[in-house]
């Protein structure tokens, strides 16, 4: 069976990553009540990391939260965008498509995996 073609699949990658978002929105909004909420709801994460965040959102843009699917960097990334006060239909788009290439990589590498054992 080749996974790629059912359409199913292709909507638990949408479901996945749309759950995806929901879950990186709680690091947003706490970041919306400012890094010493961050640091308090967070604590392994340091004041210094978050203040660099800050510096590359500034440099970089909302186009970092792209990067939000990878684990410890997606909590900094998504915090940080709520302290920067990233807006909600900016964060929804780069996080959704960040999540959304993950997990079709994702389902093209088990396709191949199963096609290798099978």
């Amino acid at each position: 069976m080749n996974l790629l073609t059912n359409p199913l699949v292709w909507l638990l990658v949408l479901v996945l990553s749309v759950a995806g978002v929901g879950t990186a929105l709680v690091p947003y909004y706490v970041g919306k009540r400012g890094i010493e909420a961050v640091l308090a709801r967070f604590p392994r994460l340091e004041e210094e990391r978050l203040w660099r965040v800050d510096g590359l959102y500034r440099e970089h843009g909302s186009g970092l939260l792209f990067f939000s699917f990878i684990p410890m960097l997606g909590v900094l990334l998504t915090a940080g965008a709520g302290v920067v006060g990233v807006e909600i239909p900016t964060f929804v788009l780069w996080v959704l498509v960040g999540r959304t290439l993950r997990n079709s990589i994702l389902l093209v590498l088990v396709d191949q995996g199963l096609r290798l054992v099978g």
